[in-house]
């Protein structure tokens, strides 16, 4: 469909950057338009790119809960969140997966991780010098790190622009 959604927004964008910004005289208004400003850009990016990060997200965490399951269980660990987590189906297989449902997902499989990290945290005097849970906390932290690099590119370019 034409235009799309982020082409219509870019336009409100221009219109609000060309014809109401200039009109802002009062320090608090102008602070007011900066903001509106870097937010109109933030959800620009998020129609742009949030699914598929989430999509993403979602795909890179299954896999991760399901190597931390495996290594939990060879503790004598199980946890029952990361059990339903994986098995939690919300999206259809060959269904278009709507951003909602991709949210809903992104919430279960990280509230699963987070008690496996607490888990994984609980090993740690234990376990602390075995090459399998120094790998694990390495696949962690490789996931977060591209979680957060995800979530980056929808934040920075929105907030980091040049100031009037």
């Amino acid at each position: 469909m034409y235009p799309r959604t982020t082409d219509i927004m870019k336009s409100i964008q221009w219109t609000f950057e060309e014809y109401i910004v200039p009109e802002m005289t009062s320090p608090y208004a102008k602070s007011m338009v900066l903001t509106l400003g870097n937010l109109m850009r933030h959800a620009t990016l998020r129609v742009d790119l949030e699914g598929k990060a989430l999509f993403d997200d979602n795909l890179e965490l299954r896999h991760l809960l399901a190597d931390i399951r495996e290594y939990l269980d060879r503790q004598d660990r199980p946890i029952a969140e990361i059990k339903t987590a994986l098995a939690m189906q919300l999206i259809e297989p060959g269904a278009y997966p709507e951003t909602t449902l991709l949210i809903e997902e992104a919430k279960n499989l990280r509230s699963a991780l987070s008690a496996a990290i607490l888990s994984l945290h609980d090993l740690r005097e234990s376990q602390g010098d075995n090459p399998d849970y120094q790998a694990t906390r390495a696949a962690v932290r490789t996931y977060l790190g591209n979680q957060l690099a995800r979530e980056g590119a929808m934040i920075e370019p929105a907030f980091t622009v040049a100031r009037r």
